[in-house]
């Protein structure tokens, strides 16, 4: 079964360059060798890559706990040990004396002694075990796997690994066979640059600047729900000032003091509306009261969303459970994709899923490589989509009939349908005035 998997840049390249078979003593008829067995080998746990290299290990296999199985044939193993070696590109790790002189660059990857001598050997190694790369790891104790193996390297060059499966004999090697198509691709592209949005209709279109990398195949758009208890209230517009109380009529009948000017609103975001000044006073007999002075009006908070760019930190206009320059959260319901593109030459996207209108969001992009790792994502910024009226819509509700175009007019309504196309342009503009925000 094949199942398409996005993981790390690490390719095993585990295909079989051989099947040579030798014996250090003339005569003899120990053999190992790879059991064809359908038309590829060896299988894997977690399900061959679509992509190439189908050996290749990602991020995704590792954590994934993904295991190589190979099913091997003995013949006259006796007891024998097999033992399975790893080394990086052109290394020679198959016998005692290559790995003595290349030292810290070979690492065992299994060893058993319990061979039989037919098709029935299943050989199993863990991902996580190729990916450890353990030059520390004792002869008889290959490497312990764990999700810990699984950290991004600091480069994201493909690694092209060879596997030896040798039968031992004390230090002799009576029979081995190499496998060389795993490569190990841990990590993904690069942050992507410069990610500003847009709105639209309960969507949002999202742009970022070229990739720095090549290893680019596709992106994902991620959004995620704002956190209302990390929200940054600094940026609220400052409160207008009341207007000044009116001065009292001067002395006489029935004299008045002056009412004082109402304190002017405090709206966040956007300018404080001013405040209204005090009453004039009138008063039998007395002089006019001077009334409040005018408030002025408060000062207006950031229209624009800033992206934060510093790694590992959220946007304190919507904060959320995204991280610039870190992987994805995996596990967290408020985090979704909501978007992406498949074409590596993209430069924006459209994030549709799960968003409504007039509700504000955290988004961020990342690039995906050609073995689906996931890069670090990128600044993230903040949007709101919103209700967009098309002219044929406000053009129905205005009363307008037919299915538009200039064969269903006739003549004798096209007056009324001009005067009718009039008042639908007019509500449009009045509506979009009147929408929230604006």
């Amino acid at each position: 079964m094949r199942l398409a998997r996005s993981t790390g840049r690490w390719v095993v390249g585990c295909a079989v360059c051989g099947a040579a078979l030798f014996s250090v003593t003339a005569g003899a008829a120990q053999s190992i060798s790879l059991t064809t067995g359908g038309s590829v080998n060896p299988q894997r746990t977690e399900g061959l890559h679509d992509e190439q290299p189908v050996y290749g290990i990602n991020r995704e296999d590792c954590l994934a706990g993904d295991v190589f199985q190979f099913r091997i044939t003995g013949s006259n193993v006796g007891t024998r040990t097999l033992e399975v070696w790893a080394g990086e590109g052109s290394t020679e790790c198959g016998t005692a004396a290559g790995r003595s002189d290349r030292p810290g660059e070979c690492w065992l990857l299994y060893a058993a002694s319990s061979l039989e001598n037919d098709s029935s050997n299943l050989i199993e190694i863990p991902a996580q075990t190729i990916v450890a790369k353990d030059t520390e790891a004792s002869a008889s104790s290959p490497h312990s796997p764990s999700e810990a193996d699984c950290a991004v390297p600091t480069s994201d060059a493909p690694i092209t690994v060879a596997m030896y499966f040798t039968l031992v004999s004390s230090s002799n090697v009576d029979s081995s066979f190499t496998f060389n198509e795993a490569v190990i691709d841990m990590a993904g592209p690069p942050q992507l640059e410069n990610v500003r949005v847009s709105a639209g209709e309960e969507l949002l279109v999202v742009r970022w600047d070229e990739p720095s990398s090549n290893d680019v195949e596709s992106f994902r758009v991620y959004c995620a729900d704002v956190d209302p208890s990390q929200l940054d209230t600094g940026g609220a517009g400052a409160s207008a000032s009341g207007g000044a109380t009116g001065t009292g009529g001067a002395t006489g009948t029935g004299g008045e003091v002056g009412i004082g000017g109402a304190a002017g609103a405090t709206v966040a975001g956007s300018a404080g509306a001013a405040g209204a000044g005090g009453a004039v006073a009138v008063t039998s007999g007395g002089t006019v009261g001077v009334g409040g002075a005018e408030a002025s009006a408060g000062t207006a908070g950031a229209s624009e969303a800033t992206a934060s760019t510093d790694t590992g930190s959220t946007n304190p206009d919507c904060p959320s459970a995204l991280r610039a320059g870190q992987p994805p959260p995996e596990g967290d319901s408020s985090v979704w994709v909501c978007g992406g593109a498949s074409d590596p030459s993209a430069r924006s996207a459209r994030a549709t899923s799960r968003l409504e209108n007039f509700t504000t969001y955290s988004v961020a992009v990342a690039a995906v490589d050609s073995v689906g790792n996931v890069g670090p994502l990128s600044a993230v910024v903040c949007g709101q989509p919103i209700e967009v009226d098309d002219f044929f819509e406000v053009y129905r509700e205005a009363g307008g009939g037919g299915g538009g175009g200039y064969c269903s007019i006739s003549q004798r309504a096209e007056r009324g349908l001009a005067l009718l196309l009039v008042g639908a342009f007019g509500a449009l503009c009045w509506r979009r005035r009147r929408r929230p925000g604006q």
